[in-house]
């Protein structure tokens, strides 16, 4: 899987010095290869969350972004950075995000929040 390095880089606010590249800039600060959180979940939070990742994309139905929607609660839910303690000082933004994501799953409100993220998304503010 191709790893997203320039938008991590911009999440977490990395300095770039000159000739070095985003991959470059990631080592530098510590992030193997393996503790690279999941592409999905840096897009997400690259776009400032859900609803501005949603209206970015393309999707063709309000059901398919709603699954879509569900889809990355869970990935950000199984990954291993709520468990990982390195993780979680490399990545704050990231971490945040996985924590929203299990705030919403213990309260069983995940099918509600993909609802009112996706139906916000597709129609605008209303």
């Amino acid at each position: 899987m191709k790893k997203n390095y320039q938008k991590l880089v911009e999440i977490m606010g990395w300095e770039k010095f000159n000739g070095e590249t985003d991959e470059d800039v990631v080592t530098r600060e510590g992030a193997t290869p393996d503790l690279i959180p999941d592409k999905r979940i840096i897009e997400v939070v690259h776009a400032n969350g859900l609803e501005g990742w949603a209206k970015n994309s393309n999707f063709t139905c309000l059901e398919t972004l709603k699954s879509e929607i569900i889809k990355t609660f869970r990935i950000a839910i199984n990954s291993r950075i709520s468990e990982n303690r390195r993780m979680k000082e490399l990545f704050p933004a990231i971490t945040n995000f996985a924590i929203y994501a299990n705030t919403i799953d213990r309260r069983g409100k995940m099918e509600n929040e993909a609802d009112r993220i996706a139906e916000s998304a597709w129609f605008g503010e209303l």
